[in-house]
This record gives C-alpha cells, sequence and structure tokens, in this order.
C-alpha cells in the first residue's frame, strides 16, 4: 500500500465486466465469490493516468 507500481488498466464493458473479473479471479485461483485466495487477493485501488484518477482493481500478494 502507498507504493508505485508501472500497469496497464484495462477499460471493461459492462457487458463482460462480471465474467472478466470472474475469469481473472480464477486464473489467480481466487474462490467464486471471495475477495482472496491462497496466494492473492483482489484490492480496489486508485490509480493515477494523465487523464485524472480512476478507481481499479489490483491482484496483490495475499497477507500470511
Amino acid at each position: 500500500p502507498g507504493g508505485c507500481v508501472d500497469g496497464e488498466l484495462f477499460y471493461l464493458p459492462a457487458d463482460s465486466y462480471n465474467a472478466t473479473l470472474a475469469a481473472c479471479d480464477d486464473l489467480e485461483e481466487i474462490p467464486p465469490g471471495q475477495l482472496a485466495g491462497t496466494d492473492y487477493r483482489r484490492l480496489q485501488v486508485t490509480v493515477h493516468t494523465p487523464e485524472g484518477p480512476a478507481t481499479a482493481w489490483a491482484y496483490v500478494a495475499a497477507q500470511s
């Protein structure tokens, strides 16, 4: 938290938003309906873009 990383920001269309998040969660082995798995958790973060701040989901290492 509070650190800086480079990454890519993807805007998801409303009609595929839930399915895309579910597929990403599956890839990171996060159980359906949960926000954390064994290795990763999905957090809402504020990202800073040239157009201004945006809210995004990020996968971060799960805390032990």
